[in-house]
């Protein structure tokens, strides 16, 4: 199977209600949110029209997570809200539409507010329990403790979210959640306060994690796990000081995430192949990656992968001693950063 083969965006051919939440759910998940969300759309109207409670809450669901890969933030609380009341009003269990809103808050970086909608989560979980939902509620709520740097109780969640997949036969969603155990080492490798020795350890865990991650993803034909588990392999390879191997790595996924169509981590693979090419001294090449990184992320109106690309063709242009340009991209860089700060506090009002 060729992992880098494109999702089809066309409808169903038939008219199965089922099948057309299956392939919208499918696009939004691996790679192709705006077919899958357009699909999930045309699923909720016809739903509605029937007054299908199941399946309008599903869409909404399909919804929600769409936006969020888009950005649409306000779409993405607005179809999670509606989902919960929905489900509220009919006496349905609603925790799974409270971990879709979690993760709202979780991206606009609102992490109080996204654990209380997972303590919500919870409480539904004990009166309508459900293996699944269980699993997405713990892996949820170890990424927000991540980001908190709460690692112990983030592995600790993850760690129950993957022993809950392997109970119900997830490969797919194990895969993911050793992904975001890796993350987890890397984030702990990469602290302030972790010593050499700690943090090389860290590194080793990772690799590890990301290497399983793969497998599973493999296993599943997930190709969007598939190419996240090879970013991050790449990316602890460089943080153990292996640059030629992370550079090559990073080269070579290129061309997988332009044949995905994946053009958000096809800037962010440009942006950490250049930062592997300078700190093995080929810095035109490195030079050339970053500006192909920030023609990427200008290209799809990405400030987080411009930011990236900023900052490391600030670095770059420095080592060449074209400290006009450096100076240029740093500023850019900083100005990007506050804008960035001052759109999350709208979007976090917004949402609320």
């Amino acid at each position: 199977m060729d992992l880098a083969a494109p999702l089809r965006s066309t409808a169903p051919a038939n008219d199965d209600p089922d099948v057309a939440l299956n392939r919208a759910f499918e696009l939004s998940d691996r790679g192709d949110a705006r077919a899958g969300r357009a699909l999930a759309d045309e699923a909720l109207s016809r739903a509605r029209a029937a007054n299908d409670t199941q399946r309008i809450a599903r869409a909404l669901a399909i919804i929600a997570n769409a936006s969020r890969s888009l950005a649409d933030y306000d779409r993405a609380a607005s179809a999670a809200l509606e989902s919960v009341a929905l489900l509220q009003s009919a006496g349905l269990g609603y925790a799974a539409a409270k971990i879709d809103l979690a993760l709202v808050f979780f991206d606009l970086g609102d992490y109080p507010r996204a654990l209380a909608h997972l303590f919500e989560a919870r409480r539904d979980l004990e009166q309508a329990p459900d293996a699944d939902v269980d699993a997405r509620c713990a892996h949820a709520e170890g990424l927000v403790q991540s980001r908190l740097d709460e690692f112990e109780l983030a592995q600790a969640s993850f760690h129950r979210a993957l022993a809950l997949r392997h109970a119900v036969r997830d490969g797919a969603g194990a895969g993911a959640t050793l992904n975001s155990l890796g993350v987890v080492q890397l984030r702990m490798a990469q602290h302030p306060n972790a010593n050499a020795a700690a943090s090389r350890s860290a590194f080793e865990r990772a690799l590890d994690y990301f290497m399983q991650a793969r497998e599973l993803a493999l296993q599943h034909a997930d190709a969007r796990l598939v190419l996240l588990a090879d970013i991050n392999i790449a990316g602890a390879l460089g943080g153990l000081g292996c640059f030629d191997e992370a550079h090559e790595r990073f080269v070579a996924l290129i061309h997988t995430a332009r044949a995905l169509g994946d053009r958000h981590n096809e800037s962010l693979i440009l942006s950490n192949a250049g930062e592997a090419a300078r700190r093995i001294g080929r810095l035109d090449h490195a030079r050339e990656l970053g500006e192909q990184a920030l023609a990427v992320a200008q290209s799809t109106g990405s400030k987080v992968r411009e930011r990236e690309a900023r900052i490391e063709l600030s670095l770059t242009c420095e080592a060449l001693e074209d400290y006009a340009s450096a100076l240029i991209h740093y500023k850019a860089h900083h100005a990007l950063e506050r804008e960035m700060r001052a759109t999350e506090a709208r979007r976090v009002t917004q949402a609320q």
